[in-house]
């Protein structure tokens, strides 16, 4: 399974892959058998009771696969992902640019899971579709790449942006090519209720989206951009690697919006990051980042969130005292009962190294220790008071 999603009715739809024969729950109507030999699709409907209403595949002569699921409003289901070969979606068969190599596709189904249009794009290269969104008006976006293909070991593809009219009619496509040679897609795309469509990817070198350039990016960096329904890049921002280490990066995963038209972007970081005038200091691990953007286009605000490490403490359990080792000097330690009532904060030592916490006054349980590190990271674990 690779993609869920739920409308507003609290239906549930799951898509992925499978070989040979699958099915959830015991009705032998559910059970789909895939095609000889391939992989194939699957999605299924589910009640909000787990009742399943309907099950459907797709495939053909060789593999195929789901990467992402949308609803809309009226209960429309939208995929996408990748197949070799040929693949059939109900009654309609679509067939790749080349027999040993993958093409992205589309396709919408109705609320009873009849396909009503199904699209591919595809190149004499590797192609596949990442992520599938709808917009209230029926349009539909989605981000994957093209052009994938082996160069000199490694892997070199072109990230890719299309939207689709209701009808399943390509209304306009981007390809999102940087100056330096990469592994480059478009993870993510977002509606954001206002006309526009979100879509973030990563790039290296220079990048120009629009009329908007981006920073120079000596190392794997992020952008996030939005586009207007006639396909227009409107602006564009940058998450930059700026660290000093040779394996540092900036990436987004995923974007969502909001009623008032922001945008909320997902992902990791190694190293320190900037984010306009806003900076995320890092360190050696890749810790994940979130960021949100205002309706205007400018990055709001920027965050670490914690990036927990292990907070050594011995003996444990215990019943008077314990030693703290510190991995970091500074900050603050709270630690909170099972229930998750704060019952004792305290200031930590400007150095790193052990300390000893008495445990006078805390009645025998669990309790959770989270320290706030002088640089900003998170060390926690669980003491046993006996």
């Amino acid at each position: 399974m690779t993609s869920l999603t739920t409308d507003a009715a609290g239906n549930v739809y799951a898509s992925g892959r499978f070989n040979g024969a699958m099915r959830f729950g015991s009705e032998a109507e559910n059970q789909l058998v895939a095609s000889r030999g391939t992989s194939n699709v699957f999605l299924y409907k589910f009640s909000p009771s787990g009742t399943i209403l309907w099950a459907r595949k797709a495939g053909g002569t060789g593999s195929a696969s789901a990467s992402d699921v949308a609803i809309d409003a009226a209960g429309n289901t939208y995929l996408t992902g990748d197949f070799m070969g040929s693949a059939t979606f109900g009654t309609i068969t679509l067939n790749a640019a080349s027999a040993t190599d993958r093409d992205l596709y589309v396709a919408k189904f109705d609320p009873r899971g009849i396909v009503i249009w199904a699209q591919r794009v595809g190149t004499t290269n590797n192609d596949s579709g990442n992520a599938i969104a709808v917009d209230a008006a029926g349009r539909v976006a989605v981000g994957g790449f093209i052009n994938k293909r082996v160069v000199s070991s490694s892997y070199e593809s072109t990230a890719y942006l299309a939207c689709y009219g209701a009808d399943g009619t390509p209304l306009w496509s981007r390809e999102i090519t940087p100056s330096l040679p990469g592994d480059y897609s478009v993870p993510d795309v977002a509606f954001d209720g206002r006309g526009g469509l979100y879509a973030i990817g990563d790039y290296q070198g220079t990048l120009t989206l629009g009329s908007t350039p981006l920073p120079l990016a000596s190392k794997q960096s992020a952008f996030v951009a939005r586009y207007t329904g006639e396909g227009t890049a409107q602006w564009a921002g940058a998450g930059i690697a700026e660290g000093t280490g040779s394996d540092d990066l900036c990436h987004f995963d995923r974007i969502g919006t909001d009623v008032a038209g922001n945008a909320y972007l997902f992902g990791s970081a190694r190293g320190d990051v900037s984010f306009g005038s806003l900076n995320v200091v890092g360190g050696t691990n890749r810790n994940i980042i979130e960021a949100k953007l205002n309706s205007g286009s400018v990055l709001a605000a920027a965050r670490t969130p914690e990036a927990t490490l292990t907070l050594t403490v011995y003996p444990n359990p215990a019943s008077d005292q314990v030693t703290l080792v510190l991995p970091h000097g500074g900050g603050e330690l709270t630690i909170t009962d099972g229930l998750g009532r704060r019952v004792r904060t305290q200031v930590l030592p400007a150095v790193a190294g052990a300390i000893e916490l008495g445990l006078g006054g805390l009645a025998p349980g669990l309790y959770h220790l989270r320290a706030r590190l002088g640089n900003g990271q998170t060390a926690a674990t669980q003491l046993l008071v006996r």
